[in-house]
This record gives structure tokens, C-alpha cells and sequence, in this order.
């Protein structure tokens, strides 16, 4: 009828009830659950192999989580008593997959997709390991800041870009969480503990991230979110279509993948720089 509910992400409930739709797709939902053993798990697998996203294959990776949310719904009926036996996952196969390209400055990928001989996912799969250095990363934010159509994204992307926090963060901070006196931002954390629904860290504030969220809290439409539209609301769907149409045209569409570039970005500049 439905997966246990908890204190989980919007988007992790979302990814677990899509996991949830495969299950029933390839088992069958006219299934009578304990019957489903190992043999049957495996045969998943090779099912969901050979299923296409976008013109795709369906990766290992994605595979694994959706036997993670059949794990996590068999345990859960397991432990109302409405399944004896323990989850056949144990002993599934998946097949061996390339491990995945270290990540590489913009000049170096687009070196390798140079020479040549490479499909466009294989060029693709790459640009999914780009970071961007500090210079890459001002230019980012300026086109950002010419071309916004709204007056939270440029205040968006500078977030991300300067803390490396993640789209879901980004999402769930509050006004309160940037300390200007301390110079700190406090991130709102909801995978680091199995104990708490929240946690924080701190990540130091940079000089333009302190003075360009003065500028957008001074001018913010109001409640408590750092990020909003004029109606106060702001979900992952607003998030990842912003992302997208702000860089719709320049020279970062397509290559800039996501949240997820700004943050191995952010990390991979403050190692380098100590």
C-alpha cells in the first residue's frame, strides 16, 4: 500500500517511490511477496539491465538503490510480522563496472574529448567530473547574475558555489542559519546522523557571500527560507529547472551538470587551497 514513512528528504521519498513502481513493474504486482526468493531477485537485475532512461541502460548504481528500497520495505514487514523470512537480496550478482573517471578541470576533458573516437555519453560521462576552478567559478556566477530572470537564483548559485552545499540544503536553510557576526553559515544536514533528523555544519563565510546575501535578504520577498520565490515556496523541481534555464545558452550548459559540479568544485578548491 505504500513505503514506510520517516523523517526522509522530500526528493528521497520521491526516489523510493519510483523504486517502488520498477518493483512491481518487473516482479509483478499480483506477486505474493514471500514467494519472491533469490532466483527472482536476479532476475530482476538482468530485467532492469536491460531497461533504457533517456536512451540510456539503467546503471548498476540505480539497481542497487531500488534492491535497497526493496530491502528497507521487506525489513520493515519483516519486523511487523507480516514476513517470516529473511530478504533474498543475499548473494544477488551485479555486473563489473568501470570505475569512474577522477575529477578534471574543464581544459582536460575537453583535451581527451579531442582526440576523438569517444560516443557523446562517453564525452558526457566525463563532463560529469568537471570542476571548476576559482576564476571558472566568478565567470559562472556573473553569467548567472546577467542572465537570472528571478531574484533568488543568482543568490542560489552563489550559495552553492561558496559553501558546496547541496541542492537539498540549499533547499532547507533558514535566514537565522548565516551568522554575519561570526561570518559562518550553518548547514542544515539530514544524512549525516542516524539519530537526528538534524544536523549541522559550519563553513566559513566568504566576503562575497556575506555581502551579496546581505544585498538578497534585504530585498527578500519574506518568511524564514534563505531561498524562495515570491510566494515563499521553493521545492527540488524549482531548484533543478532554475539551475537548468540560467544556463540555458552560455557556455556551461550541459557541461555543469548540477548542484553537484558547484560542490566537488568547492571542495576541490579549498584543498587546493589548504
Amino acid at each position: 500500500d505504500g513505503l514506510p514513512e520517516g523523517a526522509k528528504e522530500s526528493s528521497t521519498r520521491d526516489g523510493e517511490t519510483l523504486h517502488f513502481q520498477h518493483l512491481r513493474r518487473h516482479f509483478g504486482a499480483s506477486t505474493i511477496v514471500p514467494s519472491i526468493n533469490l532466483i527472482d531477485v536476479q532476475n530482476y537485475v538482468e530485467k532492469r539491465l536491460q531497461d533504457k532512461y533517456r536512451g540510456k541502460s539503467i546503471s548498476v548504481d540505480t539497481i542497487k538503490k531500488e534492491l535497497a528500497t526493496f530491502r528497507m520495505l521487506w525489513n520493515w514487514a519483516l519486523a511487523q510480522e507480516r514476513l517470516q523470512k529473511p530478504c533474498p537480496t543475499k548473494g544477488v550478482k551485479y555486473p563489473k563496472r568501470d570505475a569512474k573517471p577522477p575529477f578534471m578541470t574543464w581544459i582536460d576533458i575537453e583535451r581527451i574529448i579531442g582526440r576523438g573516437g569517444l560516443s557523446e555519453d562517453e564525452a558526457d560521462e566525463f563532463w560529469s567530473c568537471l570542476f571548476l576552478g576559482g576564476d571558472e567559478i566568478s565567470e559562472l556566477l556573473q553569467d548567472v547574475r546577467d542572465r537570472a530572470r528571478a531574484s533568488f537564483i543568482y543568490p542560489m548559485f552563489l550559495f552553492a558555489a561558496h559553501t558546496g552545499a547541496r541542492r537539498s540544503e540549499i533547499i532547507r536553510s533558514r535566514i537565522d542559519d548565516f551568522d554575519f557576526a561570526l561570518r559562518v553559515v550553518h548547514i542544515r544536514e539530514n544524512k549525516r546522523s542516524r539519530t537526528q533528523s538534524t544536523t549541522f555544519r559550519r563553513v566559513p563565510m566568504s566576503q562575497r557571500l556575506g555581502e551579496e546575501m546581505t544585498t538578497w535578504f534585504a530585498e527578500h520577498p519574506g518568511g524564514q527560507m534563505t531561498i524562495c520565490r515570491d510566494d515563499l515556496s521553493f521545492s527540488t523541481t524549482d531548484a533543478t529547472n532554475h539551475f537548468r534555464l540560467a544556463l540555458r545558452g552560455t557556455r556551461w550548459e550541459g557541461k555543469v551538470k548540477g548542484f553537484h559540479t558547484l560542490r566537488h568544485s568547492f571542495a576541490s578548491n579549498a584543498a587546493a587551497a589548504g
